[in-house]
């Protein structure tokens, strides 16, 4: 329930503040005397876009506030959910908008986020303007405001969640099977790349090996004949080593004593080391080239693919070659996991797609069952809204597509005369008539949803007479079972309210404010005359608002 409302700064309202009692409360005055702005004061409370352009000339800053109290049962739930403070039963949400470009919210002087801010007052007020009468004629409107009056809200915002998630999921679904179906154009091109490379073992051959046994190869009986040779030359009887073996035997049996000989035959015993294992090097490359293939064809053909696919990915060594295969290999086996995540992704998708029509099932038939329900209780207020004839009923059809509503398309079916078969009610329902279905709408709404407060703007419109008399009546029994606030221009409507607020626009020379008076007895007597007579009241005016109040 509404404590309290305070606004301060915005557009021409200097300051307000607002007493606001259980029941029904109408708000009276002019046309474009301000009642609009106090919609807008309180659209911000529910968190919609900030306004700059509302901050009035009395400072830098706008500032809304609404004193509310709350049940014990919302205090349990949303202050421990959001970690904020509160005392006793009562709570203040305040909005302020800065002529910086800041905007701040705040809950009993604990700054929250918007999110936080509207998901709190909507729980506190839910406001009706004369343009959602309008909305009446959408389809989507219609349904959803089927689901509200037949309490099936949680249904579909858990549809709702689990819908836009499926879509997600689609959408990374779509974005991976494009991925995949461009590396399955991309894989045979790639094995065929990676066969090429596979063929050259470059972890088994080293290239730049074969490169120099080729070059050996074209020489191989030249070096053998000078290895022959070289051998030869240093271990026959008048070569090399024999005549260095002859020196060191000579020394070791008459250099003894002799320091200088005997060192100058260590150095002579170092040279004739050196020169076996130059023997001995000589032996062995000597065999190695006698056992190399006679034919070099079979290098020459490694080799000359090898070069062939450098030149082919513009690499200039084997390491590039060898990095080159393992991108393939890498990229062949994300190809592979890529698919593998297609698969999964799809499954997944046809689970969820399951789930959804199984709830979209579920709640189509919940609504089809609801409606039956629903179109008793609303002709029943409209006919006594003085439309006596009134046909109504909610043409539900099954969709086999998935839509983010469910699978369920509503048309409201609309009649208000005898004889006349109902029609999509945006062809068949005036103004006045479409005022008195959304009226009888949030009758049920308020029983159904319990919100402790319902703001209704001019959903009397279009109306008047007897009718208006009805629906102050309805008003009136509305304002039992939750805090009503109505904004209308008609004395009927008025005249049932226990409480009566009148705006009135002031202006001088310098300014134009705008003040909200609470009526006591005497004045909603005269307000009720102006509304009746104009601005010249007059006795009869007088005399026929006593007549409403009584």
């Amino acid at each position: 329930m509404l404590l309290r409302l305070r606004i301060s700064n915005f557009a021409i309202i200097d300051v307000l503040d607002l007493g606001l009692q259980p029941g029904y409360t109408v708000i009276t005055g002019e046309t474009g005397s301000g009642k609009s702005i106090l919609l807008n004061a309180l659209s911000m409370l529910l968190g919609e876009r900030a306004d700059f352009t509302v901050i009035g000339r009395g400072g830098d800053k706008s500032v809304v506030e609404m004193e509310c109290r709350l049940s014990h049962a919302f205090i349990e739930s949303f202050f421990k959910e959001f970690d904020l403070d509160v005392e006793g039963d009562t709570a203040v949400v305040r909005r302020e908008i800065h002529r910086s470009g800041k905007s701040r919210a705040f809950i009993n002087d604990t700054p929250v986020n918007l999110s936080v801010l509207r998901a709190f007052s909507e729980q506190q007020i839910r406001i009706h303007s004369q343009y959602n009468t309008l909305d009446l004629k959408d389809p989507s409107y219609q349904l959803q405001l089927l689901d509200r009056m037949a309490g099936l809200m949680p249904e579909v915002e858990k549809y709702v969640v689990k819908f836009c998630a499926w879509e997600k999921h689609l959408q990374r679904f779509n974005s991976l099977e494009s991925k995949w179906k461009l590396a399955q154009k991309q894989e045979d091109f790639n094995r065929f790349q990676l066969n090429e490379l596979t063929e050259l073992q470059l972890l088994k051959r080293d290239y730049h090996a074969i490169e120099k046994a080729l070059e050996t190869l074209k020489n191989r009986d030249e070096i053998v004949q000078l290895a022959e040779f070289l051998i030869h030359h240093i271990q026959g009887e008048q070569c090399i080593q024999p005549q260095l073996n002859e020196m060191l035997t000579q020394i070791d049996r008459k250099a003894k004593g002799n320091e200088s000989i005997e060192l100058l035959g260590h150095r002579l015993k170092s040279i004739n080391i050196e020169v076996q294992d130059i023997l001995n090097e000589l032996f062995s490359e000597r065999e190695r080239l006698t056992e190399l293939l006679d034919d070099p064809k079979e290098l020459e053909s490694q080799l000359d693919a090898y070069n062939h696919l450098l030149r082919k990915h513009r690499c200039i060594n084997q390491q590039g070659l060898l990095a080159i295969q393992s991108d393939l290999e890498e990229g062949i086996e994300q190809a592979t996991d890529l698919e593998y995540q297609v698969r999964q992704s799809e499954k997944i998708a046809k689970q969820m797609e399951e789930e959804l029509n199984s709830l979209a099932d579920r709640l189509h038939q919940k609504r089809k069952e609801a409606a039956v329900v629903l179109e008793k209780k609303l002709i029943a207020v409209i006919r006594e809204l003085k439309l006596p004839d009134t046909a109504l009923t909610f043409s539900l059809e099954k969709t086999d597509e998935l839509l983010e509503t469910g699978k369920t398309k509503s048309i409201l079916m609309f009649s208000a005369n005898k004889g006349f078969v109902p029609v999509p009610i945006e062809k068949a329902a005036s103004g006045g008539e479409l005022s008195r279905v959304m009226l009888a709408m949030q009758k049920l709404l308020a029983e159904v949803k319990g919100l402790p407060a319902l703001l209704l703007d001019e959903i009397d419109t279009g109306v008047s007479g007897d009718v208006a008399r009805k629906i102050g009546v309805l008003l009136s029994e509305m304002g039992r079972n939750t805090q009503l606030i109505a904004i209308s221009h008609l004395p009927q409507v008025a005249a049932l309210a226990q409480h009566h607020f009148r705006v009135v626009k002031n202006a001088d020379d310098e300014s134009t404010k705008v003040a909200v008076m609470p009526l006591d007895s005497d004045e909603r007597i005269l307000e009720l005359a102006r509304l009746i007579s104009g601005e010249t009241i007059t006795n009869n005016a007088i005399e026929a608002a006593k007549e409403l109040m009584a």
